[in-house]
């Protein structure tokens, strides 16, 4: 069952800044390593152990690939609606542990005050179905609830935080401490500084990465290998978080009229109701069959 519209725009809006990053500092998803793929863009891929005894599946991750060496994770991240930072600090944790490569995680966490479905013993239940349109966003001013039509409140979003952690020198990711430890606030205050340097940082990282495994390739281009480690000095990630929240509240005001249609069409007969799931099933760890 596919994931509320809540959920999912984080992870969008978030491969979309990647892309815009690498465009930028002349690279795409388009480059290749010899015949392989260079650097590739995965949502929801099972990251395994080398015993394969644990999988571990991130909402999204920005993969690198050597010469002669299998794709790896170099940033991660987790979008949280239904998961709490808890649950998903540790799955980042676990995907920091299999992967040494890995160099940076992320997560932001949507939070909502307490949903209680209303009874289906109310005259609502039983009414013609409220249209879309009456879930639609206020036109000037930023809303993320509580959204109330027909007296029900339907989602009402308290808080939505973004953490950056990336790798120290020792080799240890240390969540929620230290100077590569940012945690932002998009709502209801606005204050991201820390995290923006994390992320610039991180840009930086990611393309000496690059430039470091594009020394390696036979038949390198020497003056945009050049260009790529030059970029890895100064880099800045392309953060647009006027952009995201504008997203993410028209992501609010839609889960909010999918949960009112699932309540609305829940135990009644077929009325090509969709199907619709708080989150994915894939946000704890799951052991192979």
């Amino acid at each position: 069952m596919p994931p509320f519209a809540i959920h999912e725009i984080p992870i969008q809006q978030f491969a979309k800044w990647i892309n815009l990053f690498l465009s930028r500092n002349g690279l795409s998803l388009e480059d290749v390593n010899g015949d392989d793929d260079l650097i590739t863009l995965h949502t929801n891929l099972p990251v395994l152990d080398g015993g394969a005894t644990m999988v571990i599946i991130p909402d999204l991750c920005l993969d690198l690939r050597p010469p002669g060496s299998l794709s790896m994770p170099i940033w991660a991240m987790e979008s949280g609606f239904s998961s709490t930072p808890v649950q998903m600090r540790g799955q980042l944790r676990a995907v920091a542990d299999i992967v040494p490569e890995l160099d940076a995680a992320f997560l932001i966490s949507i939070h909502e005050a307490k949903y209680v479905p209303p009874p289906k013993s109310i005259p609502l239940y039983t009414l013609r179905p409220i249209p879309p349109s009456a879930f639609t966003p206020p036109a000037h001013t930023m809303s993320f609830g509580p959204v109330v039509v027909e007296g029900i409140t339907w989602i009402s979003i308290t808080s939505i935080t973004f953490e950056a952690s990336l790798r120290c020198d020792d080799g240890q990711f240390r969540f929620g401490e230290g100077s590569l430890f940012a945690k932002g606030h998009l709502f209801p205050d606005l204050e991201m500084k820390g995290v923006d340097r994390l992320l610039d940082l991180a840009a930086q990282r990611f393309l000496l990465r690059v430039a470091e495994i594009m020394e390696c390739t036979s038949g390198g281009d020497a003056s945009r290998i050049s260009k790529v480690r030059s970029a890895s000095e100064t880099a800045a990630f392309p953060m647009h978080w006027s952009k995201f929240l504008h997203k993410l509240q028209e992501a609010v005001w839609d889960t909010a009229y999918c949960r009112y249609h699932a309540w609305h069409h829940s135990s009644k007969p077929q009325q090509d109701a969709p199907e619709l799931d708080p989150g994915p099933s894939s946000k704890r760890p799951a052991l192979p069959e």
